[in-house]
């Protein structure tokens, strides 16, 4: 299920359930090639922040324990991703994730 919701001056999307449909994936990857995202732990409910430009490629690698951080708490969901034009833009959000406000946000944006 895929929800999308307005914050700031562009649109965020969401994913609770499943992957990225194709069309969409698609789309993205053509006008905003970078993301940044947010996984949950179904072993334990943490949450892990980062950014990538194959999205889809990097939480298999998650999930298949190519991470070194991920890899003990296997399997993960991807909750939340955003895309953007630059791989800057797409650090500057994940650093951001890290902070007080940005883990409030994300908070808010899986917990509504």
């Amino acid at each position: 299920m895929i929800e999308q919701s307005a914050a700031a001056d562009r649109s965020q999307v969401r994913i609770l359930s499943g992957s990225p449909s194709p069309s969409l994936e698609g789309l993205f990857r053509f006008i905003m090639p970078f993301y940044s995202y947010v996984l949950k732990s179904v072993k334990n409910g943490i949450l892990y922040k980062g950014s990538t430009q194959n999205l889809q490629q990097r939480v298999l690698y998650h999930n298949q324990g190519k991470v070194k951080y991920t890899a003990k708490n296997v399997p993960w969901e991807l909750v939340l991703f955003e895309p953007f034009a630059t791989r800057a833009e797409a650090i500057q959000r994940e650093k951001w994730y890290k902070t007080g406000a940005g883990r409030d946000w994300i908070k808010q944006q899986i917990n509504p």
